[in-house]
């Protein structure tokens, strides 16, 4: 994708501004500024230690979802795995990726953030990636699950769209006869406590 789509893309439920083409001095890829900016919130929920639920296609195009602890890398959702995992094999045949979370305390504000992967870093610095994902997660320096010839993959994700929602998700323009702009669609109730 051309980094000027991508930025029109990403500025359709976030507004990022135009942003400008930059270098990751870490990784040597290059990207639009504008995916560096996952802010506020939607930042918040991904440095704390929440779940997430990534989605990838199979080779026969089913869906595979995994839960997941996820983290930010530079510009990058960073999310580990194992070697020979499907969801690893997926994203290699398939780079396109979904992640979803939802908030504990109200399951009706929930943000997904679509994107395609860039790379997948390899030895010890994906062992150390997912130590501190641990560290993060579960309060330990180690991951204490290794096991003997089990070798980890860091997958970095370069975010394409962001939304957040909260409450019922209305239904995009044109979609509803009569109804020419979701604006003009009234807000959902609260849900019953």
């Amino acid at each position: 994708m051309a980094e000027d789509q991508l930025v029109a893309e990403w500025c359709g439920d976030q507004d990022v501004g135009q942003g400008l083409v930059r270098t990751s001095r870490k990784y040597g890829l290059r990207v639009a500024s504008a995916v560096s900016r996952i802010e506020g919130h939607i930042r918040e929920r991904l440095l704390a230690p929440n779940f997430w639920h990534l989605a990838t296609v199979g080779a026969d195009g089913a869906p595979q979802i995994s839960p997941m602890w996820a983290d930010l890398e530079d510009e990058y959702v960073m999310v580990n795995t194992s070697m020979g995992r499907v969801k690893e094999e997926n994203l290699r045949r398939n780079p396109f990726v979904s992640l979803s979370h939802h908030d504990t305390g109200n399951p009706y504000d929930r943000v997904e953030i679509r994107g395609r992967v860039v790379r997948f870093v390899e030895g010890e610095v994906a062992e150390r990636a997912m130590d501190r994902l641990t560290l993060k997660y579960i309060g330990e320096d180690r991951y204490p699950w290794l096991l003997p010839g089990e070798r980890r993959v860091m997958i970095l994700i370069e975010p394409t769209r962001v939304r957040h929602v909260v409450g019922v998700e209305k239904f995009r323009p044109g979609v509803l006869p009569g109804i020419p702009d979701a604006s003009d669609v009234p807000e959902a109730a609260e849900p019953a406590e």
